[in-house]
C-alpha cells in the first residue's frame, strides 16, 4: 500500500505552504522558494538564501539552516549533513 502524503504544497500570492491530505493549511504560505518538497510526515522548502527548512506533519518547523540532505527515521529524528 502506498502512504498518502500528509504535507502537501500549496502556494499562494508567489510563496509557498503545505496543506494536510484533508487540505488544512498546517504552514502558511510564507515562503519564496523554487524548491519545495511535501511527503508522508514531513515537508522541505529551500529559500532563495539555500536555507532548507524541515517541517513536521504539524506544521512545526523542526530543522533550519544550510544542510544538502537528510534521512527520516523510525524514531521520528533526521540525520543531517
Amino acid at each position: 500500500e502506498i502512504e498518502e502524503p500528509t504535507m502537501i504544497p500549496v502556494r499562494k500570492n508567489n510563496k509557498w505552504g503545505f496543506v494536510n491530505h484533508d487540505f488544512e493549511l498546517v504552514v502558511p504560505c510564507a515562503y519564496e522558494s523554487n524548491e519545495v518538497y511535501g511527503g508522508y510526515g514531513y515537508a522541505t522548502v529551500t529559500t532563495s538564501e539555500g536555507e532548507t527548512i524541515l517541517f513536521g506533519e504539524q506544521g512545526n518547523q523542526l530543522i533550519a539552516g544550510q544542510f544538502h540532505w537528510f534521512i527520516p527515521s523510525i524514531n521520528g529524528w533526521f540525520k543531517v549533513e
